[in-house]
């Protein structure tokens, strides 16, 4: 969907539509891996990647066809040996009423706006740490592949070096191309 008069487009591709038996409300389901029952449930309701999911549903669907929320499937990271503790996975249901969709739809056009500016910056020739500073944090050593490469720029080492030897380029928007059939 493009969105801030075409300055920058929001795409979304979810892994299922359906619908519930229940109430016949349309969801989306998606498939999440966890290390632990309870930590997604606690914040799921915030999770960005569901809102906008069900944000451009909104503006995309007929009303009939429309999304309530989301359907999460949580999977388990745990070998299933003699030791292992059921439960093996969880499904958590996340409605979103339009006061939350809105409130999102402002959040969503703040953080675009906060994107394209920083783009800007860049190809005007800013020095990438003012705009694109890191923020590090305990989560990088096991998160980010670029744990090694980050503290390269500033002592002065060969970071695009490692970087072109390491890393290949590829699309981002790849992912969006692949066709998708509806269930």
């Amino acid at each position: 969907m493009p969105m801030l008069n075409g300055q920058a487009e929001v795409k979304g591709k979810i892994d299922l539509r359906v619908r519930d038996k229940r109430d016949g409300t349309h969801l989306v389901r998606d498939w999440k891996t966890t290390a632990q029952a309870g930590t997604f449930t606690k914040w799921a309701h915030m999770n960005p990647q569901l809102l906008t999911y069900q944000t451009l549903d909104f503006i995309n669907t007929p009303e009939e066809r429309r999304i309530a929320g989301s359907q999460v499937v949580l999977l388990r990271k745990v070998k299933r040996g003699t030791r292992a503790k059921p439960p093996f996975y969880e499904m958590v249901d996340i409605r979103h009423n339009v006061f939350t969709l809105r409130s999102f739809w402002s959040r969503l056009q703040g953080t675009l706006t906060d994107m394209l500016s920083v783009h800007k910056a860049l190809e005007d020739g800013a020095d990438p740490r003012q705009v694109v500073y890191p923020t590090p944090t305990r989560d990088c050593s096991w998160i980010c592949p670029f744990f090694t490469v980050c503290p390269m720029f500033d002592d002065g080492s060969g970071a695009e070096d490692l970087i072109a030897a390491n890393f290949a380029v590829g699309d981002p928007y790849g992912y969006y191309n692949e066709t998708q059939a509806e269930v």
